[in-house]
């Protein structure tokens, strides 16, 4: 069984929403990128990371905070958060795989939304 421990980011920290409030936070830690770490050194396999502005306003507000955690750890990282677009979603991927880079160590969760439809794309390429 693999367990995916969460880091949700609010303005560049890990944050835990009452009940999704957004007027009623905790703050847990001001460096994501070392709770990734801990994560990571305790042996987790995934981390899943929240972008929680995204989530409500949209664009990619922490994407330069979850590029760093992908950067310093072994473990995949699964995100989501206010993903609405093919190109919000291409940035996302541009973080996890740099123009060049082979082989890649990926793995994005994107929703896509429109007044329409629903659609769900996993993306996953191996180390």
């Amino acid at each position: 069984m693999d367990l995916y421990p969460a880091i949700d980011l609010r303005s560049g920290k890990v944050v835990r929403l009452a009940r999704g409030d957004y007027e009623h936070q905790t703050i847990y830690d001001d460096d994501p990128v070392g709770v990734a770490r801990r994560f990571d050194a305790a042996g987790a396999r995934w981390i899943h990371v929240v972008d929680l502005d995204a989530a409500r306003d949209g664009g990619n507000p922490n994407l330069s905070v979850i590029e760093a955690i992908c950067a310093n750890v072994g473990a995949r990282v699964q995100t989501g958060g206010g993903v609405r677009t093919v190109d919000e979603m291409n940035k996302i991927w541009d973080a996890w795989v740099p123009a060049g880079t082979a082989p890649a160590r990926a793995c994005i969760e994107a929703r896509l939304q429109s007044p329409a439809k629903m659609v769900e794309i996993r993306v996953t390429a191996a180390q």
